[in-house]
């Protein structure tokens, strides 16, 4: 019967680009266990909503949302960070020790893609 049916949801937090790697490997962790077709309700903030419509707008599929990421890069060759790029970065990561948010690996990662992205507006 239809009311013994679970609703199973998605959500996925802010965070930018942090957040969409995240949910990107969220994601493709359900994928792999055949689970993401089992979901009803998909939803998030920021960064894991870039990655939600971008799954959504692609294929509908968190691997080939992955593939494509990793064709882009490559085909347009992406330039290395800039000294005002990562000026930039060490000017965000001041601020963010000075009112004590914590940093993590991720921070720096995530930091380094988006400038990236910023470098090569052909890419997005």
């Amino acid at each position: 019967p239809l009311d013994v049916i679970p609703i199973i949801s998605f959500i996925g937090s802010g965070g930018g680009c942090r957040a969409l790697l995240s949910t990107k490997g969220s994601m493709m962790a359900l994928e792999e266990a055949n689970l993401i077709d089992l979901l009803t309700y998909m939803a998030g903030v920021s960064g894991s909503c870039w990655m939600l419509g971008i799954t959504q707008t692609l294929a509908n599929s968190p691997s080939k949302v992955k593939n494509n990421l990793i064709e882009k890069f490559e085909k347009y060759n992406l330039k290395k960070p800039t000294e005002h790029s990562i000026s930039e970065y060490k000017y965000i990561t001041k601020i963010k020790l000075r009112t004590k948010i914590p940093l993590s690996p991720a921070d720096l990662f995530s930091s380094l893609l988006s400038i990236l992205i910023k470098q090569n507006p052909k890419i997005t």
